[in-house]
């Protein structure tokens, strides 16, 4: 298919030409051999740079092609008697930003709320393929499944349009949701998002850890502060890093007499993070998953 592309491209006086590659799975190229290349995908040049496309999948864009396909490097080939080693480095963060406005249910321990989130590049090519074949119940069925609510209507913005931000719309009511213990109300920071646990649990690592492309998540929840109640605690602000700025996890929470805003970021600039900063990021995504544990506490005025 992707052959088939080039001599397309050709045909339309457009400098297009194989790259082949070892995907993920198949491993590292540490020399070109007959067996090192397992994937071949298409370099395009426009001016100086060479663009990467793969026509296998349908919502593959400029520079966005299957996560198989991020390897370190790649080869091009220009003709039979010249390539040369290209970077499969994605060069675009992805990002993705997520609204939620929460209201607490009087008289019960449920939450009503709207969710608004915007993604784009990978983010929301990983959203497209997810939601690829899926009818608007089987899709509906699984964002209640997952997040344990009930999604009382959902709508998806741009779900086949590339080049554009993915965006969906959702209002739900959840049940038990928040706990009222001697009169306090206890609130998750995080509400349903953010991790459960922590992916690092070894207490050593000699491989670098991977992370398919560079990154920017933002969460903003606004908790309305039901009549009646104020804040009593709520957990500290905190930006944590590496050292070498690969990686950045920050929490801000900010409040007055009517709501609390919580601003939550995960931001991913190296795509390999070596093992000399395993402990460091261990560390960082203990704090974070104690951020996400740990409970805003209103009280009765």
């Amino acid at each position: 298919i992707n052959m088939l592309m080039i001599a397309f491209l050709q045909n339309a006086k457009i400098m297009a030409y194989p790259v082949v590659l070892s995907s993920v799975g198949h491993g590292m190229i540490h020399l070109p051999h007959v067996d090192a290349f397992d994937q071949l995908i298409v370099g395009v040049q426009l001016g100086e740079q060479i663009h990467l496309l793969d026509a296998t999948n349908k919502y593959s864009e400029l520079d966005v092609v299957p996560l198989h396909n991020l390897n370190r490097t790649g080869r091009i080939v220009i003709n039979e008697n010249k390539s040369s080693d290209i970077s499969l480095a994605p060069q675009k963060v992805s990002k993705s930003q997520l609204n939620a406005y929460l209201e607490l249910i009087e008289g019960s321990n449920n939450i009503r709320g709207v969710v608004r989130e915007n993604s784009t590049f990978y983010n929301a090519f990983e959203a497209r393929n997810f939601y690829d074949g899926k009818t608007d119940s089987e899709v509906r069925e699984m964002f209640e499944n997952y997040l344990s609510m009930t999604i009382d209507s959902l709508k998806i913005e741009n779900k086949s349009a590339k080049n554009r931000p993915l965006k969906e719309y959702y209002s739900f009511t959840r049940e038990k949701s928040f706990d009222i213990i001697n009169e306090k109300i206890y609130l998750s920071p995080a509400f349903v998002f953010g991790i459960n646990e922590s992916p690092f649990k070894q207490q050593n690592r000699q491989y670098p850890v991977y992370y398919p492309y560079p990154s920017n998540k933002t969460y903003h929840i606004v908790y309305d502060i039901p009549e009646g109640y104020e804040v009593d605690f709520v957990p500290e602000s905190k930006i944590t890093r590496l050292s070498d700025n690969s990686l950045e996890f920050s929490w801000v929470i900010l409040h007055d007499d009517n709501k609390i805003k919580i601003s939550i970021e995960q931001k991913i600039y190296k795509r390999y993070i070596e093992p000399a900063y395993y402990q460091s990021l261990k560390t960082i995504y203990e704090d974070y998953l104690n951020f996400i544990n740990s409970r805003i506490v209103l009280k009765k005025k």
